[in-house]
Parts: C-alpha cells; sequence; structure tokens
C-alpha cells in the first residue's frame, strides 16, 4: 500500500467487522497502526481521566521505525516501545517526551527528546513516547498500565 494511500485513509471511520485492520484517527503514523499490535489504554495510576490510546511496537520493524517522519503523536496517544532502554530523535522534526519505565510499569524518568537527541536509561526495560506536555502527571513513581481496548 502507498504511502500516500496510508495518509489518505488515517483518518477514515471503521466498522466494527474492520477491528483487525483499525486505522488510526489521528496524526498518528498509519504504518505504525499497521506494524503494531492494536491500540489499548495506557492508565497512569489507574486513573481513567489520564488515559491515552496506546499501540505497542513488538516487532523488531516497528522498533525501528518508531515516529519517524511524523513528530509527534497527538496529544491523547503513545508509543508503547517494551525492552527498550535508549531512543534518538534522528529524523524527527519535533519535540517528544519519554518515559522510561522500569520493570513494575513505574516511571523511571522523564524527559524531552529533542530532534536528533539521544536519551538513555540504563534501568528502563520499555519507554512510552508522547506529545510533549500530554501528561504532565507522569512524574517519577507513578505507575503506568495498560487496560482493555479505546471505545
Amino acid at each position: 500500500m502507498s504511502r500516500r494511500r496510508l495518509y489518505r485513509n488515517a483518518g477514515r471511520a471503521i466498522g466494527p467487522n474492520e477491528a483487525s485492520r483499525w486505522q488510526p484517527r489521528s496524526v498518528l503514523l498509519p504504518h505504525i497502526a499497521r506494524l503494531c499490535e492494536p491500540p489499548v489504554l495506557l492508565l497512569l495510576d489507574g486513573e481513567p481521566s489520564s488515559a491515552l490510546r496506546c499501540w505497542s511496537a513488538e516487532g523488531r520493524l516497528a522498533r525501528a521505525i518508531g515516529l519517524l517522519g511524523v513528530g509527534a503523536p497527538a496529544a491523547d496517544e503513545a508509543l508503547l516501545i517494551p525492552g527498550c532502554r535508549s531512543v534518538h530523535g534522528i529524523g524527527m522534526p519535533c519535540a517528544i517526551d519519554c518515559l522510561f519505565l522500569d520493570r513494575d510499569g513505574r516511571v523511571r524518568r522523564r524527559e524531552a527528546l529533542r530532534p536528533f537527541g539521544l536519551l538513555r536509561d540504563a534501568g528502563a526495560v520499555s519507554v512510552v513516547e508522547v506529545a510533549p506536555g500530554a501528561i504532565p502527571e507522569a512524574a517519577p513513581g507513578v505507575r503506568v498500565t495498560r487496560a482493555g481496548p479505546p471505545h
């Protein structure tokens, strides 16, 4: 499928029979939606008021692509990269916030990743990439959990 067609189809509404081919309704990379697991809700300390739609980059290709070419995701979106300790901003047109998580899903560190920058946390086991300032309540120690699919 061509890149132009992916971007054109990204905003269309979907029916219940298309759930397995879910397309995002926002600016998050359409090819991320194709490569990643279907989105789930990401909760901070179990609070539904701070829920984000979260894609999980499980495969090698999805992890390699990440948010390249899009810039920041929408304010209610996130990309989880499990098994990741470092992220880079090479090819990113704007800054994003990165939450480094420990084994228990608690935020170890939150830092802004600038274009062409590099961030690393040796104790992290996964990283969540979000729009800058999207979740100001995500301070160190806050537990991040995944819930069911968004409604």
